[in-house]
Order: structure tokens, then sequence, then C-alpha cells
């Protein structure tokens, strides 16, 4: 399992984890998949179908961790509807970490998560870049992705399409400003009926919204 081969990882050696293609592993509980250790990266290989898929199950608290800086999750699958209304797909609280060209399923008719991938305050320098969000009209999903203070964010290149709240959007900057943010080249489809949101930053936070399509 993935879970075991980042226990026999060394951290901040650049330690790289392929997962191989058509690779399934289930998420139960809190914590389930625990990146703690600085500098690993995670690629999957496969293209399409074939790509390693995660599936959260079990618990509405079932979670992906990253709680180590500097980590890269690549070209993987993540099914967060095998259980409904899961609150947070991944919990980042450390910095500089790389999300790039995945596809996540944040809802379905059978199941919706709340958000695919939620930061702290010392989650600084997130880095989603070419990946895709997919949901249906179900509603249930807050925001594809929630950003609770931090710095030096970069969000390029991505697809949102999905039912997310009326008041909130595909991206939610939610209670604790950002600063030094770039959010650019991306195309996002609130579904939910009347949303006149795409994305929503407090107020004082600081950075590019560049062309984005929405």
């Amino acid at each position: 399992t993935l879970s075991l081969a980042l226990t026999e990882a060394t951290a901040s050696q650049d330690d790289t984890i392929f997962v191989a293609p058509y690779h399934t592993e289930n998420i139960t509980a809190a914590a389930g998949i625990a990146m703690s250790k600085a500098g690993v990266s995670v690629i999957g290989l496969g293209t399409g179908t074939s790509r390693p898929t995660f599936t959260w199950t079990t618990a509405i608290g079932a979670s992906w961790d990253v709680s180590a800086a500097d980590c890269w999750i690549e070209n993987c699958l993540f099914d967060l509807t095998g259980f409904d209304a899961v609150t947070a797909g991944f919990n980042i609280t450390a910095a500089n970490r790389t999300f790039k060209n995945n596809e996540f399923t944040v809802a379905n008719g059978g199941g919706q998560a709340a958000l695919a991938i939620l930061t702290t305050a010392d989650g600084s320098g997130l880095r989603l870049e070419g990946n895709r969000f997919y949901g249906t009209t179900n509603g249930g999903t807050a925001a594809a992705v929630r950003i609770v203070g931090g710095s030096r964010h970069y969000i390029r290149d991505n697809l949102f399409i999905g039912a997310y709240t009326t008041s909130l959007g595909a991206i939610d900057n939610a209670t604790t400003e950002c600063s030094q943010v770039f959010v650019g080249y991306n195309v996002i489809q609130n579904r939910t009926a009347s949303s006149t949101k795409a994305m929503v930053f407090v107020s004082t936070s600081t950075g590019f919204i560049v062309n984005n399509h929405m």
C-alpha cells in the first residue's frame, strides 16, 4: 500500500514513490494516508483509468493528511464519493505542497464530499496545477478547495465543475486572509442553480486573479 510505502521513505532526501497502474487503495479513517515526511513525492503511473485510484470510504472523517513540507502528488485518481459527506479529502498543514495533473471526483448521486482540499494557516505555498475536479448537480459540496490563510498559493490551469455552495464557488478563502496569491487560467463552472459565485476571498487578501473562465 501507499500507506506502508510512506513509512519506508526518508525525510528530506527527495524520495519518490511510484504507484503502479491499476493500483487501488481505500482511505477509511482520519489520516488513513499520512504524508508526514518532508520532501516526499507520490507519482502515479498510467494514463486515463489505468492511473492509481484512491477511494474515501467508511467514515466522513476519512482523510489523506499532508503534515510535512515540500511534498508532491501527481497523476492519481481520487474518488471522494465512496462515503457520503466526507469532511475534507486532503488536510494540508505544512508548506509547499504540489498537486499536479490529478483527477478528483468530488460528488455524484451517491456521495458528495464537503471539500476536496483544506489548508490551514500553516499551509502556505499550495500549488495546484493541471488538476481536474468533477462533480454533478447534486448538492453537498461546499467548495473544491478551501484556503484558510497562508501565502504564495499558486492555482493555475485547473478545471472545476461541480455544484458548489451558492455563496462560495469552487475556491473558498475562508476566515483568514491570504497573501501573494496567484489564481490564473482556470475554468470554473458552478452548477448550483442561480449561483453567482466561482471563487471567494477574504476582502483583505492580496494577489492576482487573472484570465480565468467562469
